[in-house]
Order: structure tokens, then sequence, then C-alpha cells
């Protein structure tokens, strides 16, 4: 078993804090009251890699410095999708391309029996190449929602389209909203 070291934090939320360890990998670590969350998240990590979706998620690493769970993922090299739209030389083509990119993540990720019920400007990843969505912490998978019809499933995957969607429209007005927001557009006249 490798053993991984973590540096000071680089990011925190309500879940967890991430950390940098090896090159090309983070550690996450629970806030003290989050445990559950943290195995929550690793399950998802779990099910998301076997379908191929996500970054290696390498459970045989041992974290030298943390007392408590830890997850360890692939650092997925890119800019958030908030901090692109803030581009001074942000042309509308690069927009539309970023746009795409975010709509095949998100096909991707509902298509696999996903709602990520956190999807914002910053849990998605941009590069040139592709979308990664992130930090799935609060999302669920529809085997563990059996109690929800498909039509309340298909609901709440549109509310992750329309959410994000929303949440860019009211931080950058000026931008373009994206194709996905229309797709979401009848989730306003159902709640």
């Amino acid at each position: 078993m490798s053993t991984l070291t973590l540096s000071a934090p680089i990011a925190s939320g309500c879940a967890g804090v991430i950390h940098r360890a090896a090159p090309g990998w983070l550690v996450k670590t629970a806030q003290p009251d989050n445990q559950e969350d943290l195995v929550a998240e690793a399950r998802n990590y779990r099910l998301l890699k076997a379908a191929g979706l996500t970054g290696s998620v390498v459970p045989d690493y041992d974290v030298s410095n943390s007392t408590q769970e830890a997850l360890v993922i692939e650092h997925c090299l890119g800019i958030e999708l908030g901090k692109l739209a803030t581009f001074k030389g942000l042309t509308p083509e690069r927009w539309g391309e970023a746009c795409k990119q975010v709509s095949t993540a998100m096909a991707k990720f509902h298509g696999m029996g996903f709602c990520h019920y956190d999807l914002h400007a910053w849990n998605v990843i941009v590069s040139k190449e592709k979308a990664v969505l992130i930090d799935f912490g609060l999302a669920e998978h529809k085997a563990f929602n059996d109690h929800l019809s498909d039509e309340e499933w298909e609901f709440n995957q549109q509310a992750d389209r329309y959410y994000l969607a929303e949440h860019l429209k009211a931080i950058y007005p000026d931008i373009s909203p994206p194709a996905w927001y229309l797709d979401g557009l009848d989730v306003i006249s159902c709640i």
C-alpha cells in the first residue's frame, strides 16, 4: 500500500476539506460532523468510476497524517465553469463549446441514473477537451431511491440542469444562457 501525505488545505466546503497529495491526486477529508457524507460520496465515486465517468478513485492508498476518513480522487485539470464565465477574453464560441461540454457531462451523469443535487458553477471543471462534474457528496443514484417514480426522478434531473443554468444567469447576467437551460424550463411550472 502506498502512502500519501497531505498538504495544507486548498479548498473547503460544508462537507469536506480538499488537500493536495501526490502529483495528480487530491484527498478529501470530512468535516468533523460529516463523516457519513464522505462515506456516501465515496460510494458515489465508486459507482461513477465503474461506469468510466470520473477520474480514478484509489482506495488502496494510506493517508499518513489524517486521523479521519479520507477519499483519494484524481485531480481534474481545468477551470471552474464560474471562473471561465468571468474571463474578459471569453468568446461566444468558447462559451458555447464549454456549455456543450457541460451538457455532455450532465447527460452521461444523468444517463447513468444519478442526480447531483448540488450542481452549480463551481462544481464543474472545464478543460479544452471536456467538462467534469465534481463534488458528489449530495448526489444520489436512482437505485437507492426506488420510492420515486420515473417521472419524479426525471424532474430531479431537470432540476439539476435548471439550477446550474439559473446559478450562471444570476451571477453572470451578461452571458448567454446555456442551451440546457431550455431543457429545465418546464421545472418552473412545477415549483
